[in-house]
């Protein structure tokens, strides 16, 4: 037998003192298949691979390979598209990386793992090793996207007020001081005066009244030395919010939590700005 080759297909001569048969494989060249073998009378002939499918090797077989499909809810994408001759290649879509890999395709993906809270991201992500996370040291926080822990902001140093301390997931929350000042200065003061201003009044209606009826002296007297009495109380207290603001605003500042059942049910809120209740105190 002899065998003649060609691009597109081979040619075969039979001796024809052979008188037994002879079976014969033939194999074609990449991004075909056989279509039709050869015999006594015809040469063997081949068909290129149709589309969505390819052949990467010579062949024996009557029907190419089908294209590798790269599933995006797999978390996959196409690398490079398939063709007659070789398969898709498929890599792993942003925010993911590959798990499986054969002959250089990525065949299944997962997406990077996210921080917790608390957590900064020490290493990204690559298309084929995970994210991986570290935790916040003390004095510092992360919200779990933050490439680096962030150190708490240092009230003082920008002149507010500590209102609540940071922790491993949240900032300090800073805030002005002068505000509840003012607050608890608005408040109180124009009821001392109000009670000041109304003490002379209430006297004098009373003197007026004591002299129209004729009660005696005595008990004129008497009244006058209580209003007396209140006016300079009215007058020490003036005196003493003038001279204890910043005390007084220290203790407007905190807020008393009443603990019932061992969970914080009342909070009573002393003229400051929105806290809101956290933690319940330790019952006894």
């Amino acid at each position: 037998i002899v065998c003649h080759l060609d691009p597109q297909h081979y040619t075969l001569s039979f001796n024809r003192n052979i008188m037994h048969e002879i079976k014969l494989l033939i194999f074609f060249s990449t991004g075909s298949c056989v279509k039709t073998n050869c015999t006594e009378f015809r040469s063997t002939s081949c068909l290129p691979c149709l589309e969505g499918t390819y052949m990467n090797q010579p062949t024996e077989r009557t029907q190419c390979f089908p294209c590798t499909n790269c599933d995006a809810g797999s978390g996959l994408k196409i690398k490079t598209s398939c063709t007659s001759t070789s398969d898709t290649v498929c890599e792993p879509l942003e925010g993911f990386y590959c798990m499986d890999v054969k002959d250089k395709c990525c065949m299944a993906a997962q997406r990077h793992k996210h921080c917790e809270p608390g957590q900064y991201i020490s290493k990204k992500g690559t298309a084929s090793t995970d994210t991986e996370c570290s935790d916040c040291t003390d004095g510092t926080f992360s919200n779990g996207t933050f490439t680096s822990c962030q150190p708490h902001t240092q009230c003082e140093s920008v002149n507010l007020q500590l209102i609540r301390p940071g922790t491993a997931t949240t900032d300090a929350q800073c805030g002005h001081s002068s505000n509840t000042t003012v607050t608890v200065i608005s408040i109180v003061v124009p009821i001392v005066l109000l009670i000041c201003i109304s003490l002379p009044i209430v006297y004098i209606v009373r003197k007026k009244r004591k002299s129209l009826t004729g009660k005696i002296l005595t008990a004129e007297y008497s009244g006058e030395a209580s209003l007396l009495a209140l006016a300079f109380a009215c007058i020490f207290l003036l005196i003493f919010l003038f001279f204890c603001c910043e005390k007084i605003q220290a203790v407007a500042e905190t807020l008393i939590f009443v603990d019932i059942g061992g969970c914080c049910n009342i909070s009573i809120f002393c003229m400051t700005s929105s806290v809101q209740c956290e933690h319940g105190l330790p019952t006894a």
